[in-house]
């Protein structure tokens, strides 16, 4: 499925430096009688991103507005990797009951971390 969306021109293009990234290998590892467990790969997983940005009060609005309205909280969008530079397919990962986190840092600065499913 092609993503229908990208990520709004009015926010930052690239993640602030905490920017982490967990590459995912589903393996199934079976334990043994004697010797070292057996080891077998099921299938790959998506990648996860956790970007975090510094954005304006408005900015902030163009985010909720992106995610809530645009996207359904749901739909896949196109998002430059900020590793690779390559315009990859991303869904949002609610974290627990928070599709993503808000802190303030100063006066109309937020700090917005998301976490990214990068989709095969």
């Amino acid at each position: 499925m092609a993503a229908s969306y990208s990520w709004p021109a009015t926010l930052p293009a690239r993640p602030l430096t905490d920017y982490s990234e967990d590459k995912n290998l589903n393996i199934l590892i079976t334990p043994m009688d004697a010797g070292p467990a057996k080891m077998r790969r099921r299938s790959l997983l998506p990648d996860t991103l956790r970007v975090s940005y510094i954005l304006t009060d408005t900015q902030v609005g163009t985010l909720e507005t992106f995610v809530y309205t645009t996207l359904s909280g749901i739909a896949r969008f196109n998002y430059t990797h900020p590793r690779t530079g390559v315009v990859e397919e991303v869904r949002i990962v609610p974290q627990g009951e928070a599709m993503y986190q808000i802190g303030y840092e100063s006066k109309d600065l937020y700090r917005v971390t998301l976490t990214l499913q990068v989709l095969p």
